[in-house]
């Protein structure tokens, strides 16, 4: 979610708070559905994946913390990795997990029906629809609006795929996969590149894209170097 919230203009920082607090959250979270939900279905016990939990929290936060630090001791540096590495980075990361993904389940085509279909899809238009229609009801601008929207329609499936795997054995595991897999196809990867695509290109079209980021690099770049400036002034009056 962090990742289409950048390549879609959305705001990264409120994404990753979003994001974090969520990840925290998910250790309360995840019990209290599988009891409300799981214990219905299912007779024994299901198993709750406190430990992918924590690799899930730890693997977010750590690298956070890491361009955190980079960005307080060099900030021309920090500035100039995210406006030339970072989003072909981010790009190539997102071509990997929607191909990859692709073939890993290209088993989900022969088996997937059109009520999988419907679910997935009407998962990601309500949390997309409820998410931004919250945010603008708060006021909320436009990168906001499309963080809030982002990050309340796409959660992390791979816990609900550890826990139907370590609850099911195969083949249901797999088949009680389709549902997930189906929002991940309609609504998550391949829908959300569409959507960078198209707005990649009208961007193109209007003579846009390249204007904006440049000049927000460089007013950036010119921030930076202002207030560097002006902290050694400081302490040389000091």
């Amino acid at each position: 979610s962090n990742f289409w919230t950048a390549m879609l203009g959305g705001d990264i920082n409120l994404s990753v708070t979003m994001t974090f607090f969520s990840s925290i959250a998910a250790f309360a979270m995840t019990s209290f559905w599988i009891w409300a939900l799981g214990s219905s279905l299912v007779s024994s016990s299901l198993a709750i994946p406190y430990i992918e939990l924590v690799i899930a929290l730890v693997s977010f936060a750590v690298p956070i913390g890491i361009g955190i630090w980079i960005r307080r001791v060099r900030p021309v540096l920090a500035e100039t990795i995210r406006t030339k590495i970072g989003r072909p980075l981010w790009l190539l990361c997102l071509l990997v997990i929607v191909v990859g993904g692709v073939i890993m389940n290209m088993f989900f085509f022969y088996l997937v029906t059109w009520r999988h279909l419907l679910s997935g899809a009407s998962l990601g238009f309500f949390g997309y629809s409820f998410g931004g229609g919250a945010a603008l009801l708060a006021g909320m601008e436009k990168p906001q609006v499309i963080a809030v929207a982002i990050e309340t329609a796409i959660q992390n499936g791979g816990i609900a795929v550890v826990v139907l795997n370590l609850t099911f054995p195969s083949p249901y595991s797999d088949m009680a996969l389709l549902p997930i897999l189906a929002f991940f196809f309609c609504s998550a990867g391949p829908f959300l590149f569409l959507l960078f695509s198209i707005r990649q290109l009208f961007n193109k079209i209007m003579g846009r894209g390249d204007k904006s980021s440049a000049t927000k690099t460089e007013t950036s770049l010119h921030k930076i170097s202002f207030h560097k400036v002006r902290n050694e002034d400081d302490k040389t009056e000091v």
